[in-house]
C-alpha cells in the first residue's frame, strides 16, 4: 500500500466509523452471494472518497465462520478493495491494492457477528473509471450441519460406529466432528477404540463435506489413531472417525487438545554456532511409538537458512523439526543417518518469525544416553551470490545465450538470474525462445551450495520450457537459463509469473473431467470407451494438485481387476509417474505420488485385463507421514508403480578402484568417471526406487586379467551371484568412447557415452533386482532386463530415451565385420552368437526402439516413418508391421512388470 493509499484509507475509516445504520447502508447496497461474478462500473456519477476516487457499494450475507475470497479485477482502472463487517454500524477492517496479481485486488475474510460484510468496490487513483468484475467464493466453514458434531479443546467425546452410520467406498463407517477454534491454533486429535483398528481423516469441513488433507492409522500406538495439525485461516476444522476396515463396528473415544504456538514441554534455546548437550533418560517425555525426546528452539532471522546436527555415541539418532512446534511434532522435517553413521542432520529454513523447532529424539523407542545439538547458520543473504541479475514476479526479462557464456557439462549454454520468494508463494517461470529449444533449471541456495527444485524442458507452448513451483521458507532461488542442445545460442525471454496469469493449454483443451481432492468420482468402463494398446478400456481425469504436496490416487471396482496409471501432464507429453494394480487391497489400485513442478496431472482408470467393463470410483486424497515416528517408514517410486518396501538394503558404493597392471592405459578413464560421479548417480537413482534384502555394492574396476582368462582388454559389465555385486569394467567405457567417436559428431561422443553406461549398468541392475528379489521370469533373463533398463530410462524423458538408443546402439554394432575371417571361423563365431543367452545385437536394438515408440507412437512417429507417412529405409529403423504392436507389447511390459515388483516387495 503506498501513502497516499494508505491515508486515504484512514480518511474513509474515519468516514465510515461515524454513526451509519446497517439498514441505511444496506438500502444501497448491491447483493453479491457465493459463486457470484458481477460486472459494473466506476463512472463521474459515482459517489467518492476524500481522495476523489468513485466506489461502488456490495453486500454479501453469509454465516458466521464463514471463509470467503471477494476478488476485484479490471482492465481499465488499478483496483482497490475494501470491506468490513455489518452490525449496528460497520468500518472496514480489510483492504488490498494488488493481492490477486497485476493491478487486481483480493480479500479474504471469515464472517463475524450477524455474518453480513460490507464491499466497497474503488479505484487506487483519485477520478478513475471503467469497468469492472467482483467475485466471492465461499471457502466454507460456519453453521454446522445436524450430522456434525462439535469438540472443544480439551473434551473427549464418546462416539459409535454402527450400521446406521455413513459409509464411505471402502464399506467403513464414519462420524463426523468439527472443532472451533483460532487461525492457527495447532491441535492434537486422538481416537482410541478396543473394538476396531481406527482410522483418522481431517482438513477443512463445509456442511458435511470433508477435504481431507491429513489421515492417521496407528499414531496414538496400537490401533489407536491421532493427527498433530494446524487450524486454518477461518478456525475450523473437520475430523473423521472412521475404521480401517470396512465393515467394523463399535464403541470409540474422540479428544481434542490445543496446545497453541508454545512447545508441550519446555524448550532449551540455542544459538547459530552453538552446540548443547543432554542426555535422554526413563524420564524424558516420548512420542507415541515410545520414544525419548528433547526439545530446542532457534531464534534467528526470518527464513534463515540453517544447519542442525544431532550425534549420539549412544543411540540411533533422529531428527524431527518444523517452523512451529506442531510442525516438528507432525515431522515436516526429519532426518535419520543424515549426519553420518548414526548421527542425524537438517538444512532447513526458519519460520518467518526467524524460530525453527527442534526435536531431538532416538530411532528406536526406549534408547536412552547422551548427545549433542549443534546448529550453523547456512545464509549468506543476498550478498551469496554478487552480480547475478535478479527478477520479481510479474517481470519479464530478456536475455542472450551467447558463446561466451558459462556451460554445463555437457557443453550448453546459460545464464543465472536470482529470485526472492514468499514463503507458500506458487510461481510460474517460463523460458521462451524461437532460436533454441530452451531448458529451465529451478535451485535454492543453501550454504553455499544449489539444491535442485525442479527442472524442466517442453512444459510450455511449443518447445517452451515451464516450471510451477511452490516457495518454501524465503531463502535464494536461483533460475538457470539453458538450452537443452549443445552450444545452441540465441535471445530469449525469461518470466515470473502467479499461476493465474498463466493459461494452462493442456487443461483448457482437454474435455476430461477434473478431480477434487476428497471428492470421489464415480464412472464406468465400456464400450465406447478409449482402447488401449492391449484392449483394455479406459477413462481419462485430470486433477490440479499443489507443487510438493503428496496425495493418494485410488481406483475400487467389484466390476473387475483395477488398474490405475498416473503422470504428469505438461505441454503435450504425460510422463508416467506411477502405476499400480492391487495396491489398495484386493483387486483396487492405488498410486501415491508427489506433485510435480507442472501441477497438472492425467489419471487413466483402466482394468488390468482387456475387455473388462463395470463400475468404478476414482478418489484423489492428501496423505502425510504419521506423527508418531515420521520417515521411518519406507516406501519406493518404482518406473512402473508405487510399491511398499520390506527390505533395508541399500545399492551402496563400491568405489572407482584401479587394477595396478594397467593403471597407466586407464588412469584417464577413471578420472572421467569418478570426477562426473558415475556410480553415485546410479546409487541415487536405484536407493530411490528399488530397496533391496541386503546391501549390494556397485563399482569399477579395470577387469582385464590374462591370468583369469580375462585378456586385455576385457570389455564388459556384470552382476555377480556368488559376490552379490555389480562391476562396470574401466575397458568398457574406454571402448564406448572408441566406438561413439567413429560413429558421431565429436558434440555427441561424452552424452552418448554416458547415455550407453546408463542402460548397461541399468541391465545390470536388473540382473541383480532379479538374484536378489527372487523374481519369476519365462523369457530370457537378458531380454528382460532389457526391459528393465529401457522403463527406467523412459521415466527421464528425451534425455532417457537417447540413453537407451545409444545403449542398443553400441550393443547392436558388430565388431568383427571387418576382421579378415575364414569361412569356417565366421560361421563358428555365429555358432556361438546364435547359442548365447542374448538376443541379436539387431534384435536388442529393434526391441528398445519398439518399446520407445510404443511408450508414446505420435511422438515417436519419426523412428518408423518420414513426414509423407512412407516406412523408412533405413536398415536400423523400425518397421511399420513392428511398430503396430508397440504399444501393445509396451503397455504389457508395464503391466506385467508392476505386477511382479509389487509382489516381491509386499510378500
Amino acid at each position: 500500500m503506498t501513502a497516499s493509499r494508505f491515508l486515504a484509507g484512514l480518511t474513509l475509516v474515519a468516514l465510515l466509523a461515524a454513526p451509519l445504520a446497517a439498514q441505511s447502508f444496506g438500502a444501497g447496497a448491491r447483493a453479491i452471494q457465493d459463486g457470484d461474478a458481477l460486472t459494473g462500473a466506476l463512472t463521474g456519477s459515482d459517489p467518492t472518497l476524500d481522495d476523489g476516487s468513485h466506489y461502488d457499494l456490495y453486500r454479501y450475507d453469509g454465516r458466521p465462520g464463514e471463509t470467503v475470497v471477494f476478488t476485484l479485477r479490471s482492465d481499465d482502472f488499478d483496483a482497490y478493495l475494501s470491506g468490513g463487517p455489518i452490525a449496528d454500524s460497520f468500518e472496514l477492517t480489510d483492504s488490498d491494492d494488488d493481492g490477486a496479481g497485476g493491478t487486481d485486488a483480493q480479500i479474504t475474510v471469515t464472517l463475524s457477528g450477524t455474518g453480513s460484510f460490507a464491499l466497497l468496490a474503488n479505484s487506487l487513483g483519485g477520478g478513475a473509471t471503467g469497468r469492472y468484475t467482483l467475485t466471492a467464493e465461499s471457502l466454507g466453514g460456519g453453521a454446522v450441519a445436524s450430522d456434525v458434531r462439535e469438540i472443544r479443546d480439551g473434551e473427549t467425546l464418546r462416539g459409535r460406529l454402527d450400521t446406521n452410520d455413513t459409509t464411505l467406498d471402502d464399506g467403513s463407517y464414519y462420524d463426523l466432528y468439527l472443532f472451533r477454534g483460532a487461525p492457527g491454533d495447532e491441535i492434537t486429535v486422538t481416537m482410541r477404540s478396543t473394538d476396531f483398528d481406527t482410522f483418522l481423516s481431517g482438513g477443512p469441513i463445509d456442511g458435511t463435506t470433508l477435504d481431507v488433507q491429513e489421515t492417521d492409522d496407528d499414531g496414538a500406538g496400537g490401533t489407536d489413531s491421532q493427527l498433530i495439525v494446524t487450524v486454518g485461516a477461518n478456525g475450523l476444522y473437520g475430523i473423521r472417525a472412521n475404521s480401517l476396515e470396512g465393515g467394523r463396528t463399535g464403541a470409540y473415544s474422540l479428544s481434542v487438545e490445543a496446545f497453541g504456538s508454545e512447545p508441550v514441554v519446555d524448550a532449551e534455546a540455542v544459538r547459530a554456532g552453538e552446540s548443547v548437550s543432554g542426555q535422554l533418560a526413563a524420564g524424558s517425555p516420548t512420542l507415541s511409538d515410545g520414544s525419548y525426546y528433547a526439545l530446542y528452539t532457534f531464534q534467528g532471522q526470518p527464513g534463515e537458512e540453517i544447519e542442525v546436527f544431532l550425534a549420539s555415541a549412544d543411540f540411533d539418532a533422529f531428527l524431527l523439526g518444523g517452523p512451529t512446534p506442531a510442525d516438528a511434532f507432525a515431522g515436516t522435517h526429519t532426518d535419520d543417518d543424515g549426519g553420518g553413521g548414526t548421527n542425524s542432520e537438517l538444512r532447513v529454513a526458519a519460520g518467518s518469525d526467524g524460530r525453527y523447532t527442534i526435536v531431538a529424539n532416538t530411532y528406536a523407542a526406549g534408547a536412552t544416553g547422551a548427545f549433542q545439538v549443534t546448529v550453523r547458520s547456512l545464509d549468506g543473504g543476498d550478498d551469496a551470490l554478487p552480480g547475478i541479475t535478479r527478477i520479481g514476479l510479474a517481470q519479464t526479462v530478456t536475455g542472450q545465450l551467447a558463446s561466451t557464456d558459462a556451460t554445463l557439462d555437457d557443453g550448453s549454454y546459460y545464464d543465472l538470474y536470482v529470485y526472492n520468494g514468499a514463503p507458500g508463494q506458487d510461481i510460474v517461470i517460463t523460458l521462451s525462445s524461437d532460436r533454441f529449444d530452451p531448458y529451465l533449471i529451478l535451485s535454492r541456495l543453501v550454504g553455499g551450495e544449489f539444491e535442485s527444485v525442479a527442472d524442466d524442458d517442453d512444459s510450455g507452448p511449443g518447445v517452451n520450457a515451464r516450471v510451477r513451483a511452490r516457495i518454501g521458507p524465503t531463502g535464494t532461488y536461483v533460475i538457470l537459463a539453458n538450452s537443452y542442445a549443445q552450444g545452441a545460442t540465441g535471445l530469449y525471454t525469461l518470466s515470473v509469473e502467479t499461476p493465474d496469469q498463466v493459461a494452462d493449454e493442456a487443461e483448457a483443451e482437454s474435455s476430461a473431467p477434473t478431480l477434487t481432492t476428497g471428492t470421489p468420482a464415480s464412472g464406468r468402463l465400456e464400450a465406447g470407451d478409449t482402447v488401449l494398446a492391449d484392449d483394455s478400456f479406459a477413462d481419462l481425469y485430470l486433477y490440479r494438485g499443489t507443487p510438493g504436496e503428496t496425495v493418494a490416487v485410488t481406483l475400487r471396482s467389484r466390476d473387475f481387476n483395477a488398474y490405475l496409471s498416473v503422470g504428469t501432464l505438461e505441454g503435450e507429453d504425460v510422463e508416467i509417474v506411477g502405476r499400480d494394480d492391487d495396491g489398495a487391497g484386493g483387486t483396487d489400485a492405488r498410486v501415491q505420488f508427489t506433485v510435480g513442478a507442472g501441477g497438472l496431472h492425467a489419471i487413466q482408470a483402466n482394468s488390468l485385463r482387456g475387455g473388462e467393463t463395470g463400475a468404478y470410483t476414482v478418489t484423489v486424497e492428501r496423505v502425510q507421514a504419521q506423527a508418531q515416528a515420521p520417515g521411518r517408514t519406507t516406501t519406493t517410486q518404482s518406473p512402473v508403480g508405487e510399491v511398499g518396501s520390506r527390505f533395508s538394503g541399500k545399492w551402496t558404493l563400491g568405489g572407482y578402484g584401479p587394477n595396478p597392471q594397467f593403471a597407466d592405459q586407464l588412469g584417464a578413464v577413471r578420472q572421467f568417471v569418478s570426477e562426473g560421479g558415475f556410480l553415485e548417480r546410479t546409487a541415487e537413482s536405484l536407493n530411490s526406487s528399488f530397496p533391496l534384502p541386503r546391501n549390494l555394492p556397485i563399482s569399477f574396476a579395470e577387469c582385464s586379467d590374462p591370468g583369469n582368462d580375462r585378456p586385455w582388454p576385457y570389455i564388459n559389465a556384470f552382476y555377480s551371484p556368488s559376490q552379490q555385486a555389480v562391476t562396470f569394467c574401466y575397458e568398457l567405457i574406454a571402448d564406448l568412447v572408441r566406438h561413439f567417436s567413429e560413429t558421431r559428431p565429436e558434440g555427441e561422443v561424452i552424452p552418448a557415452v554416458m547415455g550407453a553406461y546408463d542402460f548397461v549398468m541399468l541391465h545390470e541392475a536388473g540382473h541383480a533386482l532379479r538374484h536378489q528379489l527372487d523374481l519369476p521370469f519365462t523369457g530370457m533373463e537378458e531380454d528382460v532386463v532389457d526391459q528393465f533398463a529401457t522403463l527406467m530410462l523412459l521415466q527421464e524423458g528425451d534425455k532417457g530415451v537417447e540413453a537407451a538408443l545409444a545403449g542398443v546402439d553400441y550393443l547392436s554394432f558388430d565388431s568383427t565385420a571387418d576382421m579378415d575371417l575364414t569361412d569356417a571361423q565366421r560361421a563358428e563365431l555365429n555358432r556361438r552368437r546364435y547359442a548365447g543367452e542374448h538376443s541379436l545385437g539387431p534384435q536388442r536394438l529393434f526391441n528398445v526402439q519398439c518399446w520407445v515408440f510404443g511408450s508414446n507412437p505420435d511422438k515417436y512417429i519419426d523412428m518408423v516413418v518420414d513426414e509423407t507417412g512412407n516406412e523408412l529405409t533405413d536398415e536400423n529403423a523400425l518397421t511399420v508391421q513392428r511398430a503396430r504392436r508397440c504399444p501393445g507389447e509396451y503397455e504389457q511390459m508395464v503391466k506385467s512388470f508392476s505386477r511382479l515388483l509389487e509382489l516381491a516387495y509386499r510378500e
